[in-house]
């Protein structure tokens, strides 16, 4: 077997150009549900989480930071180009007595090859699935992919599946359509390994990737590359079994001394020697930045250019932008007055943009592609574009069908991006909504440790009281105190450091409909 040449069919007019590949992150939650799980962190130390379970479109499921899924998505996609930025050396080397024997002399560039791949978001999507968000790995995983996947023969879609029994995978290598499972959201959410998480996200991306695009493991299996050598070989000493299996493949996490060994063995150990040890993406380590192999880097040129075409948005020496924002599909206004009308049009999930502009317009709900009236553009505006209500640029009416367009654009780069979706306007009526109790939701933390955070959904605007009551003593403090509210969602921070522990009530009160909301300060 020889190594591959880099002749691979481009699919760009310059070769060396970076070819940028969509990625769609998706979320999946449990549905209207706290989860409760004991961690093990970093240091050892023991962890009580309680939150949603996973980062939401509000927050990142357990504290009151503001850092949500949209900017995970980002922070993920970021780390992941970074380290294809910043390919290193290869430190197994095939060539190398002590780990290959006898050794394939292979020929290692003095500069690691580039990888010209990069990642765009091309979507972030939450969905509140019971069975989705339990998935473990043992059932099959294309009842979430048929159901939730976003143009899967064009969009590399990864979905976070917190109870996942491994940190991911991928799909069949060179699979019709190309998915990923990963699971890093509880090591995000342990204090100690924080910092840590973004980077291991970076990395199992690539990792799956890798996959994604025609690369194997390295250090045990048959993987069409010279110049990814296996682990170590050496006698691996089964503690729970007490027993000895023979030429077993080493796979190094880091740099150790206290592998055991089987006794008598002369191998030597597997990972007390920097030559034994891997930094090649497509191992189990952790080391990052990774390397990439020449070979590597041309079995995914290659996947690129055939399987692969299909995911590549752009070739371009600049990372381009990308067009996305969620949006309710149908709104409910007040019947009477569209003055309180409140539209959201989270914008959070574009990606690498420095200005935008929105298009509006009335379209017929027979033919959804063509203005018939009433159309309105903002004009471009610098920087991102975040969070919006589209009732603050355009004058909705009662039972209407509209068209929204985002159009993004980095000035560095050519082409500009857009991303469209048709909205509704649907009046309340008591046929449809036969009750304002029906008209809001009320959701928070529980328990409590020093802050209280209530997520309060008005589906109409409506006259808002929220109260906190100590159900021991009977004593209350007002939260709203009968407040005009829109439609939307809001949240709100209540300090509870200074509470007694015990039980406690939320009683939320909207134009004489109550709910409640019980929980424990501890």
């Amino acid at each position: 077997m020889t190594q591959s040449n880099s002749n691979f069919l481009p699919i760009c007019s310059d070769p060396q150009q970076i070819k940028y590949i969509r990625i769609a992150i998706h979320y999946l939650l449990p549905k209207g549900k706290i989860i409760r799980k004991s961690l093990t962190d970093c240091d050892g130390s023991t962890y009580e989480y309680v939150g949603a379970g996973n980062f939401t479109e509000y927050s990142d499921g357990f504290s009151t930071s503001g850092y949500n899924g949209y900017q995970r998505a980002e922070d993920m996609i970021n780390q992941a180009n970074m380290e294809l930025d910043n390919n290193a050396h290869q430190w197994r080397k095939a060539n190398d007595p002590a780990v290959q024997n006898p050794p394939l002399n292979i020929t290692y560039p003095s500069t690691p090859p580039e990888v010209k791949v990069r990642y765009l978001l091309a979507g972030v999507y939450f969905h509140r699935d019971d069975a989705a968000y339990n998935y473990d790995g043992n059932f099959d995983d294309d009842d979430i992919v048929n159901k939730y996947s976003v143009d899967k023969y064009n969009i590399i879609n990864i979905y976070y599946a917190p109870m996942l029994k491994h940190s991911g995978y991928a799909n069949a290598i060179g699979g019709s359509y190309k998915y990923i499972f990963n699971a890093d959201y509880f090591a995000y959410a342990m204090p100690n390994c924080r910092d840590w998480s973004i980077i291991s996200a970076g990395s199992v991306i690539n990792h799956e990737v890798g996959h994604a695009l025609d690369l194997g493991h390295s250090w045990y299996e048959f993987d069409y590359c010279d110049d990814t050598p296996p682990g170590y070989l050496y006698d691996r000493w089964n503690v729970a079994g007490q027993y000895c299996e023979y030429n077993q493949r080493a796979n190094c996490w880091k740099f150790e001394h206290n592998i055991p060994i089987c006794p008598g063995s002369t191998k030597g150990l597997p990972c007390d020697n920097w030559s034994k040890i891997s930094n090649n993406i497509m191992d189990y380590n952790g080391h990052a930045p990774h390397a990439y192999t020449q070979c590597q880097v041309d079995r995914i040129n290659a996947d690129i250019s055939n399987a692969g075409n299909a995911y590549v948005h752009s070739c371009n020496g600049c990372m381009p932008s990308m067009s996305f924002f969620a949006s309710p599909s149908i709104h409910y206004v007040h019947s009477t007055s569209m003055s309180y009308t409140y539209i959201p049009l989270n914008g959070e999930g574009s990606f690498n943009e420095n200005k935008w502009l929105i298009d509006i317009c009335e379209v017929d709900p027979n033919n959804k592609t063509e203005c018939i009236g009433n159309s309105y553009n903002t004009g471009w505006q610098n920087g991102t574009i975040g969070k919006i209500n589209l009732a603050n640029y355009y004058n909705f009416s009662h039972n209407k069908t509209y068209k929204v367009k985002l159009i993004v654009d980095n000035t560095d780069c050519p082409l500009s991006s857009e991303y469209v979706q048709i909205i509704q306007t649907s009046t309340f009526t008591k046929e449809g909504i036969p009750t304002k109790d029906q008209n809001f939701d009320l959701a928070g933390n529980n328990p409590v440790l020093n802050e209280l955070v209530l997520r309060v959904t008005m589906r109409t605007q409506g006259h808002l009281d929220l109260r906190l009551v100590n159900l021991l003593t009977g004593q209350s403090q007002t939260m709203l105190n009968n407040q005009v509210t829109d439609e939307g969602e809001y949240m709100i921070n209540w300090d509870m450091a200074n509470l007694f522990p015990g039980s406690y009530s939320v009683v939320a009160n909207m134009d004489g409909f109550i709910k409640t909301l019980n929980v424990m300060k501890l």
